[in-house]
Parts: C-alpha cells; sequence; structure tokens
C-alpha cells in the first residue's frame, strides 16, 4: 500500500476506535429516564436473580460429587466386595471406572449379582457423574474467569471471540500440565517406558480404557490399605477429566453462538422489520468471520475504500452478502435502513454511524464489543 492508502487505514481505525469508546461512553452515561424501560429498571433484581441461579447451578454439582464420592460409590464397593470378593480398592475402583465410562476391562464380575448390580451402577452412575463433570467444567470456567479479571484488568470487556481463545488457550494449557505430571510420575511408579505412559494416560484420559495396563493395581486384591498413590490417581483422573469438560464447555459456546448465526444469516425472518433484519444479519456475519470490532466489516461494505459507505455500496452488500433478494426487501426498503443508519443525515455512513447501528440492539441497548 502507498503511504496514502495506509493513512487512509490508520485514519479509519482510529475512526472506528473512537466510535466504539463514544458509545460505550453514551450507554454508560444514558439518563434516567431510561431506567423506565423493562430492562433496566429490573437491574439489581436481576443482578440479584443470576447470583441465585448460580448457586442453584453450582451448589448442586458440589453436593452431588460428594454423594458420588462418599456414599453412592462406597455403597455399591461393597456390593462387588461382598458378591465378588475383592478388595475395598479393587471394588472402589471398579465403581469409578464404570460410572467415568473408562471402562478398563481388566477385571469384571463373575456372579450374576455383580452383573445386575453393574446394569444399576451404570444406570444411575453414569448420568450423575457426567452432570457432575459437566457442572464442574463450567464452574472452573467461571474461576478462571474471575482470575483473568483480576490479573488482567479490563478482560470481561474484550469481545466474546478474544476471551474464549483465551480461555481455550489456558484450558489446553492445564490437560497438558496435568497430563504431563501424570506421565512423569505412572513412569517412575509403574515402572513403565515413556511410550506406555503416553499411552496409558490419553487412553485413560479419552476414557478408551483399553485395559492392558491399569495403574494403581500391583497387589490387586490384597491392596488393604490407601496409599498416596491410589488417592493421587483417583484425583488426577478426576481433575483431568474436569479440565476436559472445562474445555468443550467454552468450545460449546462458541459452536452455539456459530449455528445461531448460521442459520440467522442462512434462513431471514422476512416478516421483521428490515431495519432490524439487516442489524442481525450484520451482526451474524461479523460473528462468523470473527470481525468482533466491525473494521473489516466496514471495509467490505466500503467498496470504494473512502472512509464512508453510500446508498448503492449498501443495496450491493444488501444483496450479495446479506442474500436479500429485491422480491423479498424491496430498494425502498433497504433505503429506509440506510436512512436509519445515516443518524447525522449527511448523506453519507460514517464508522461511528455504521458502529453504532450494528452494536445496537432492538431494544435500544447497546450489544457487548
Amino acid at each position: 500500500l502507498g503511504s496514502g492508502s495506509r493513512a487512509r487505514w490508520r485514519g479509519r481505525e482510529r475512526g472506528m476506535a473512537d466510535a466504539r469508546k463514544t458509545y460505550t461512553a453514551q450507554l454508560a452515561s444514558s439518563p434516567a429516564s431510561d431506567a423506565s424501560d423493562s430492562d433496566t429498571s429490573t437491574t439489581g433484581y436481576e443482578g440479584i436473580e443470576e447470583e441465585r441461579r448460580f448457586l442453584g447451578k453450582y451448589i448442586r454439582p458440589v453436593i452431588g460429587l460428594v454423594f458420588l464420592t462418599c456414599v453412592y460409590t462406597p455403597c455399591f464397593a461393597k456390593v462387588f466386595s461382598y458378591y465378588e470378593g475383592w478388595g475395598p480398592w479393587q471394588s472402589y475402583r471398579f465403581v469409578i471406572v464404570v460410572i467415568s465410562t473408562i471402562g478398563y476391562g481388566n477385571i469384571s464380575p463373575s456372579s450374576d449379582e455383580g452383573k445386575v448390580a453393574v446394569i444399576v451402577c451404570g444406570l444411575t452412575g453414569i448420568p450423575l457423574s457426567l452432570y457432575c463433570l459437566a457442572r464442574f467444567g463450567a464452574l472452573c470456567d467461571k474461576w478462571m474467569t474471575l482470575c483473568m479479571s483480576v490479573i488482567i484488568p479490563g478482560f470481561r470487556r474484550w469481545s466474546s471471540i478474544r476471551s474464549r481463545h483465551v480461555r481455550l488457550l489456558i484450558a489446553a494449557a492445564l490437560i497438558f500440565l496435568v497430563q504431563s505430571q501424570a506421565v512423569c510420575v505412572y513412569h517412575y511408579t509403574e515402572e513403565w517406558n515413556w511410550l506406555t505412559s503416553v499411552y496409558y494416560v490419553f487412553n485413560c484420559f479419552a476414557t478408551i480404557g483399553l485395559g492392558d495396563y491399569v495403574a494403581a493395581s500391583k497387589h490387586g486384591n490384597d491392596s488393604q490399605v490407601l496409599t498416596w498413590y491410589h488417592l493421587w490417581h483417583m484425583s488426577t483422573v478426576g481433575l483431568g477429566l474436569t479440565l476436559i469438560a472445562m474445555f468443550f464447555t467454552i468450545q460449546q459456546e462458541h459452536v452455539g453462538d456459530a449455528i445461531g448465526s448460521a442459520v440467522s444469516l442462512v434462513l431471514p425472518d422476512y416478516d421483521a422489520d428490515p431495519v432490524h433484519e439487516v442489524r442481525r444479519k450484520l451482526r451474524a456475519l461479523a460473528y462468523l468471520a470473527e470481525k468482533s470490532d466491525c473494521v473489516e466489516l466496514f471495509d467490505e461494505v466500503d467498496r470504494s475504500h473512502d472512509g464512508f459507505i453510500t446508498y448503492l455500496e449498501l443495496r450491493a452488500f444488501c444483496r450479495e452478502r446479506l442474500r436479500l433478494s429485491e422480491d423479498n426487501v424491496s430498494d425502498e426498503q433497504i433505503q429506509q435502513v440506510y436512512e436509519s443508519i445515516d443518524t447525522k443525515h449527511t448523506g453519507l455512513i460514517d464508522p461511528s454511524e455504521f458502529v453504532q447501528f450494528v452494536m445496537k440492539t432492538s431494544h435500544g441497548k447497546g450489544a457487548r464489543p
């Protein structure tokens, strides 16, 4: 690019940044009269309700985990120990292996009572354990967000795409650290080679559980006393599965939002107001392209790259990129959309007007940038 083009591009970026700051400040300093709106008048009540939902959402998994580890698993372990003649550790670990869907397969019940107990344990324990893992994964994500907010000022004001990428990176790093220390401990404690240790850790954390290698099973049924190694082994498996659940919880946000945005872009609601329809499609397109700051999106609409959007440019963009056919959205309706964006009534749309239009929700409140 020549010096003039670079200067225009830097000017556009500065203009978009100033527009976002100005619009955010306007939303923060909105007049008190707007408090009559139902979305803002109940802010305190909604905050209390959100905290109540949060406690109800994450206190139950804690109670479920305590029940699972201290009541449910020992009871079934006692059943298997009675009918199969296994030791306490062997029975307890077998129940954990069943409800976590790892299923090593190195041991299995031989009596009819034991087989029935496995069926009952799987039907009741697997849903409970999966529920606890999923909720604890979401709780770990909340804790990580709080820690990042303390470490990095303004983390909560980051765009959802940027913050999600950072959270995914941290979750992947934590999973790598947990699995790495597990590989080292298994290598020296079980006297496996490095490849076997990595192989076992992968099978265990992926819940494949082939059963050809099983940790903490040197003494078989004769292990009557739980040592630090047994406790570390169970804690590491539980922590690793929780972190993996956290990783997929964060990734699920992107998948759900992406599917919703794709449906919003491909299947329009032509009965809606054309202004709302264009805004909804612009936001969906920006999300799918990860253009959360709208800089690249504005430049895509501004084909002449002169820093302004004309009516012809907006109409062409609506027809080609937003897939608004003339049979469903007429040129007069696009003109109406153009006039609603051009709040300064200059006949041209500048970056600040474009940002305000895309960020503004249908209820008049600003969307999170």
